[in-house]
């Protein structure tokens, strides 16, 4: 093999191992699994869990979203990709969007803007990393946070969930149960002392 070729492959080989650990690639949106070739998730005791501030969405109130290590000296939190799935029908696309990402994070576009969170840099972030989760705009059924966490290029959890959150359908104001009781009451008073 020519001399030349051999510095081409060894030199655009490197590219390829360094960019890697600025983030997930879009390729990996659909399976949510690392890149890492020829290496599978680990069989041990899962360290790592994902959890919501709160256990129901309603569009437009954003929601933090917790990655925790239960054991940050053997199993940082050095790599990672999350998406909001839904757990019936179709759960196979995104939910909902991260923003405010921080920390040497960033956002992945998979199938809309801004709807995967991963890393931008390979290296330990402590104990916990947070983001905010937006809701989708409607109701989206059951949603959980699904994805992988990697201590190393070698040793990765995948693919994990959260527990599910729920929809609740944003309140339109209208008042029900013993506070419009209390408001009729009031009102028919009102309109008979005024009479």
């Amino acid at each position: 093999m020519d001399f030349t070729l051999v510095c081409c492959l060894l030199i655009s080989g490197l590219g390829v191992a360094r960019a890697l650990p600025g983030g997930a690639p879009a390729k990996a949106c659909a399976a949510l699994l690392p890149m890492h070739t020829g290496i599978s998730p680990s069989t041990e005791t899962v360290p790592y869990t994902f959890t919501f501030s709160q256990s129901t969405y309603t569009p437009g109130k954003a929601i933090t979203v917790t990655i925790t290590t239960s054991n940050e000296q053997q199993y940082p939190i050095a790599g990672f990709l999350l998406q909001g799935r839904r757990t019936q029908g179709n759960t196979g696309t995104s939910v909902g969007t991260f923003s405010n990402p921080t920390g040497k994070t960033k956002l992945l576009t998979c199938n809309t803007a801004g709807d995967s969170f991963t890393h931008s840099a390979a290296e330990a972030r402590g104990k916990t990393v947070q983001i905010t989760w937006n809701p989708p705009s409607s109701d989206a059924g059951n949603i959980v946070i699904r994805g992988t966490v990697a201590a190393s290029k070698k040793v990765f959890f995948g693919v994990l969930n959260s527990s599910e959150i729920t929809y609740v359908k944003p309140s339109t104001g209208t008042a029900t149960g013993p506070a419009a009781l209390l408001i009729f009451v009031i009102s028919s008073v009102m309109a008979i002392l005024f009479l």
